[in-house]
């Protein structure tokens, strides 16, 4: 991309240059194409383009196979109205010697018609042109002087099933080592036999008219067919920052050494990666450059046409990442399409990207700062549940309770070496409890000694509580979604994270130990919220020149020797149909579905208590109750990521979000088993809460009776069944107040009190009530609950003798009776 364009001459080469632009499939996934040099309307053009000395060659390749150029034939009008959109008809002006019969208005017209075209791959790197066409005029009216004499006559043209021929070599630049198309020079036979004159007997005797007209109606052609293919030679510019550094715009092109430079054929750009975090990205990443154009090799023959890319990455150094010398990246390996997919199927087109691509991209985006990732509770209600002193501190450290109970908290990531991205086979198995798993994943993104930071918020300023640091590793797997899109997958965590460590933890009393089991418990749960905020989960594959790309396969390819296991390429294999017109839409459909109550594995409940590893995860089982065996259906937690389509009435999800307490919610959506490229407009999700604690009690005994609080995780405390029982009677429903009174008390000698959350946790608590009444004062500590009036001492002696005066007297009395 370099600067900005005429908008008529851009729409004119996209339309050329997206025929030879088979890189789109990956480097234009979620842009548009924008400038003729195939830029990204989501990046931002790169003053003076990318720098040569950090495009690497090889770093992909593409195939276009016999097949495809067999289809294209046979759908050509697709590709005539990019090339010719008004196919090889044109107007003459009068000249006062051709149309003399016509009018700046009312021109004579040419009709062109292409019948047929063939596109022959030839080695070793040529792709020939056949057009088959029919060529009409109407009546046109020449004027010619003919001995002397000026002879005014009407030509007309009928050409039928006449071939136009033309050549396209494909070269490198020796200057950028970009693609360079070298179109020959349009070959039409046109015989006099094409023409009929008419007029008086000198029209008739008059063939050198014929010669005039032939020669007018083939320079028209000649400059249709060149005007089509004019795009495909040189790099246009209308100022000189369109051009690259070392060049120059002259003439409308860019220029260098005396020639124009090749029209760019691919993609560059500068781009905030850090949007693809979503509002998680590190905003002062810096931006990260990229460059991917057909080049470096170019060759064809009776098998297809077979291109090399040309590309790298670049961006500064990021604050938050200590700098490295990286050793120098190897040269690509060269790769030989095979003739069918690994899986034994055909295809049209092929892409292959080198892990020498994928190795330079990551070194950039950890240079760039783009893992400095900060998590706080705005990434999920569940994660907000937890990331506090007082989640934390229940889940992994109960002495930072002692601290602090309620101070905010955040997460900051701070990777100290590149990630890497390894190149899998991308395969698939069912797992021992049914389900469709990774079996080897096509991409795995490895972050050796990833730093999460903790920091808590006490005395009004954030200090590091401590450390955690790990070798993450995350499966990844891609699947055809409906919409013709491609969809990230993420396979099982379980082992995702090895070595943990805790570092710099003084401040808390617990072993590091015993707190970094907790804390991968913790994280994992973290993961596919996480994973779900990014941006770009799923991509169109985007059609080209009216076609639409199917993929076939996509699969490492060519072990690695240092591990078999692993691949050196990255390979997709596609096959090309009609572009329909919009996309394909099924009827919307309502999925009406519920969700189980979630269940825990046997040791779950003890492992997170101890603060230990957490070897199998909650789950439910969802049920569709208007299940269509023609469907299959894809579910996603929360905001997190969808999973693989699945048929079946009941699915069983597993899932470490489980892991959070409270409130998530299980979205569905369909497709057709037999159409899974449409998109459907599927409505359908159902809630379920996760709660495996049970309910905190605490009790006080007060003049009025017995207290009792309730306290849960999740739920509300109106929504707690609280419950008390007397000497291990009957079990008694307190309503409507927390408070059981002193007569109910003074029943029985011993109280129990039990809670019921809605998940069914039970808290059973035995209260000495008797023992905590002794504590009040002695106005308040009777057993029918009644207060005596306050007295002072003096008041109440002489109440006292008063009340034996009386006694006495009532005594005598009766004794003298």
């Amino acid at each position: 991309m370099f600067g900005h364009r005429n908008a008529v001459g851009d729409a004119r080469k996209r339309r050329l240059s997206s025929f030879w632009l088979l890189l789109l499939m990956m480097t234009a996934i979620g842009c548009s194409q924008g400038s003729s040099s195939g830029g990204c309307s989501c990046a931002e053009p790169i003053p003076g383009g990318f720098p040569q000395a950090k495009k690497i060659g090889g770093v992909g390749q593409v195939a276009l196979t016999r097949r495809a150029l067999q289809f294209i034939e046979n759908n050509n009008q697709l590709l005539i109205k990019q090339f010719l959109p008004n196919g090889l008809s044109f107007d003459i002006q009068n000249n006062g010697k051709i149309c003399t019969n016509g009018s700046k208005s009312n021109p004579c017209k040419v009709t062109g018609k292409i019948n047929k075209l063939q596109l022959t791959p030839a080695a070793p790197n040529k792709l020939n042109v056949k057009l088959n066409v029919n060529i009409s005029s109407s009546k046109i009216q020449i004027k010619q002087k003919v001995l002397l004499v000026t002879v005014k006559c009407d030509v007309t043209a009928s050409i039928k099933n006449r071939d136009i021929k033309v050549a396209i070599g494909f070269g490198i630049d020796n200057r950028n080592k970009h693609l360079k198309l070298n179109i020959g020079q349009p070959d039409i036979t046109i015989n006099s036999s094409d023409f009929k004159i008419s007029g008086n007997l000198a029209c008739k005797a008059a063939n050198l008219l014929k010669g005039l007209f032939k020669s007018t109606i083939q320079k028209q052609i000649d400059k249709a067919l060149k005007d089509a293919l004019s795009g495909l030679s040189c790099m246009s510019c209308q100022a000189q920052a369109d051009c690259p550094t070392g060049s120059t715009c002259k003439g409308g092109t860019c220029n260098q050494g005396g020639s124009c430079l090749p029209m760019p054929i691919g993609t560059e750009g500068q781009t905030d990666v850090s949007s693809l975090l979503g509002s998680f990205g590190n905003k002062s990443s810096n931006k990260m450059l990229f460059s991917v154009f057909m080049g470096s090799t170019a060759s064809a023959n009776a098998e297809g046409i077979f291109l090399g890319a040309l590309g790298g990455t670049d961006s500064k150094w990021h604050s938050c990442v200590p700098k490295k010398t990286f050793p120098a990246l190897p040269k690509p390996p060269a790769y030989s399409f095979p003739a069918k997919t690994p899986d034994g199927k055909n295809y049209m087109m092929g892409l292959v990207l080198s892990q020498v691509f994928f190795d330079a991209a990551s070194r950039d985006i950890y240079k760039g700062g783009l893992l400095c990732v900060n998590i706080d509770e705005s990434l999920s209600p569940q994660i907000a549940g937890v990331l506090n002193a007082q989640g934390l501190g229940a889940l992994i450290s109960p002495s930072l309770l002692k601290l602090t109970k309620d101070s905010p908290m955040y997460i900051a990531l701070r990777p100290s070496q590149p990630p890497e991205f390894k190149i899998g086979k991308g395969t698939f198995k069912t797992n021992a409890k049914g389900e469709k798993v990774i079996d080897q994943p096509l991409l795995e993104l490895a972050v050796p000694r990833l730093g999460f930071d903790f920091f808590l918020m006490l005395h009004d300023r954030w200090i590091r509580l401590f450390t955690y640091r790990v070798d993450l590793s995350l499966p990844i797997g891609l699947e055809v979604r409906p919409g013709n899109k491609v969809g990230l997958v993420m396979g099982d965590l379980g082992s995702s994270m090895t070595n943990p460590t805790v570092e710099n933890s003084h401040i808390l009393k617990e072993d590091p130990t015993k707190m970094a089991s907790g804390l991968e418990t913790l994280l994992k749960s973290a993961l596919p919220a996480l994973a779900g905020s990014l941006g770009g989960q799923e991509f169109d594959l985007p059609d080209v020149s009216g076609f639409r790309i199917s993929l076939q396969s996509i699969t490492g390819q060519v072990a690695r020797t240092d591990n078999p296991k692993l691949y050196k390429f990255l390979a997709l294999y596609a096959d090309l149909s009609v572009a329909p017109k919009g996309t394909p839409q099924l009827p919307s459909l309502s999925v009406d579905m519920t969700a189980s109550k979630i269940h825990y594995p046997t040791n779950f409940r003890t492992q997170i208590k101890d603060r230990q590893h957490v070897t199998e995860f909650p789950s439910t089982q969802v049920t569709i109750h208007n299940y269509d065996p023609k469907r299959e259906y894809s579910f996603k937690i929360n905001k997190g990521m969808w999973g693989y389509f699945r048929a079946g009435r009941t699915h069983r999800i597993e899932s470490p979000q489980f892991v959070l307490q409270g409130r998530h919610v299980i979205s569905v959506r369909s497709r057709l088993k037999d159409y899974p490229a449409a998109s459907a407009h599927t409505d359908g999700w159902t809630a379920l809460y996760v709660d495996y604690t049970a309910p905190k009690v605490t009790t006080s005994v007060s003049s009025r009776g017995l207290t009792v609080r309730t306290d849960d995780n999740v739920a509300a405390q109106t929504d707690i069944e609280t419950m008390y029982r007397l000497d291990k009677g009957e079990w008694k429903v307190l309503r409507d107040n927390d408070t059981i009174s002193y007569n109910e008390l003074s029943k029985g000698k011993k109280v129990e009190v039990r809670t019921i959350d809605p998940q069914g946790n039970v808290t059973t608590q035995q209260v000495d009530w008797q023992k905590d009444a002794t504590q009040l004062p002695p106005e308040a500590n009777t057993a029918c609950g009644c207060q005596t009036s306050h007295q002072e001492p003096a008041q109440g002696f002489f109440l006292l003798g008063l009340f034996a005066l009386l006694w006495l007297g009532l005594r005598k009395k009766h004794q003298r009776g």
